[in-house]
């Protein structure tokens, strides 16, 4: 009965402008929790991904910081960039990013601390734990874990430069636009339903059969966008830092390969959790988005890359030494028409 009351209570002028103000709120509330823990609230954000050793933050080592410079040295980031781009030691083994370099608030890059090794031997085993145990490194999925936490220079200067390229992009405002959109249009095409139709005077069944379509329609095309701008970026990105050249690519293939081989050395070392988080190939395992781009392809994305770097090069070596050959052949040519 009284659930009968609070439904015909939302039929009412009173209840449809509550409905109203909640949608108000929900359009504009998750767009602006999502905008300001990019930007006002950004320093918020970087404290709780922040890597810590006895309560401090654990700075970057000075060689890492000389890394960054130089990725972005050869990006030519302005120095207006650069002043917005603040790195530090982010919690685990994965690079991060928040914030763009579009807002006032600049963006951070988070760079783990395995940045900082040169070998194997650098490694802190004791404090990598794997579902909270520690790792046996003596197994084929130990040995490939630790080999995968060492990356070369080439490498951790094409993921770090792969994290500034994205914060030079327009994500956070497109993340914080997409649920706004959708909420508005969901509200406005329900109650468009609702008057045209008449539901209001009809079994509330009906309405919930149509509030229920339209909210995973409505989440279906979030779900889209949101995956959709960033499959784009992350290709866009991989692009840019391709174009750096040869040693860029390396890196990237280098990265990405390393990433992979982490994974499938993770899906091993944590059982059943592991097949739920990783395919056999290293993939990010998803149900039915698909949240990023995966990193099989873009590894492959780099091979192609430097397949066709090394074609454009042997291209170009070659039109050299054919004309250098006309060049002498002309030469002497004219020496031998020439009187003695």
């Amino acid at each position: 009965m009284k659930t009968g009351k609070l439904i015909s209570w939302f039929r009412t002028q009173q209840g449809r402008q509550f409905v109203f103000g909640g949608i108000c709120f929900l359009g504009i509330g998750i767009p602006s929790a999502n905008f300001l823990s990019h930007t006002f609230l950004l320093y918020k954000y970087k404290e709780i991904v922040q890597m810590y050793g006895l309560g401090i933050a654990v700075p970057l080592p000075a060689r890492v910081k000389k890394r960054v410079e130089d990725v972005m040295d050869d990006m030519q980031i302005s120095d207006k960039s650069r002043r917005l781009i603040k790195p530090f030691t982010v919690f685990g083994y994965d690079m991060f990013h928040a914030g763009c370099t579009q807002t006032t608030t600049g963006a951070i890059i988070g760079i783990p601390s395995n940045f900082g090794y040169d070998s194997t031997s650098d490694v802190d085993r004791a404090h990598v734990l794997v579902n909270l145990d520690q790792v046996s490194w003596g197994s084929e999925a130990g040995k490939d874990l630790l080999s995968a936490m060492v990356l070369s220079e080439e490498a951790q200067k094409f993921a770090i430069g792969r994290e500034i390229a994205y914060a030079q992009t327009l994500y956070v405002y497109m993340n914080s636009a997409f649920p706004a959109i959708v909420i508005i249009s969901m509200y406005a095409f329900t109650t468009n339903c609702n008057n045209r139709l008449g539901l209001f005077g009809k079994p509330f069944a009906l309405r919930a059969i149509l509030y229920s379509l339209v909210g995973l329609f409505g989440f279906g095309s979030w779900a889209f966008m949101k995956d959709f701008t960033t499959v784009h970026y992350e290709t866009q990105v991989d692009k840019e830092m391709c174009a750096l050249g040869e040693s860029y690519i390396k890196g990237g293939i280098e990265f990405y390969s390393k990433l992979l081989k982490r994974n499938i050395a993770l899906r091993k070392l944590m059982g059943k959790k592991g097949e739920k988080l990783y395919t056999a190939t290293g993939n990010d395992q998803y149900m039915m988005r698909q949240l990023h781009q995966p990193l099989t392809l873009r590894k492959e994305y780099c091979e192609l890359q430097l397949q066709e770097f090394k074609k454009q090069h042997k291209h170009s070596s070659t039109k050299v030494t054919s004309e250098d050959k006309l060049t002498i052949s002309h030469n002497a040519d004219t020496t031998a028409a020439s009187p003695s």
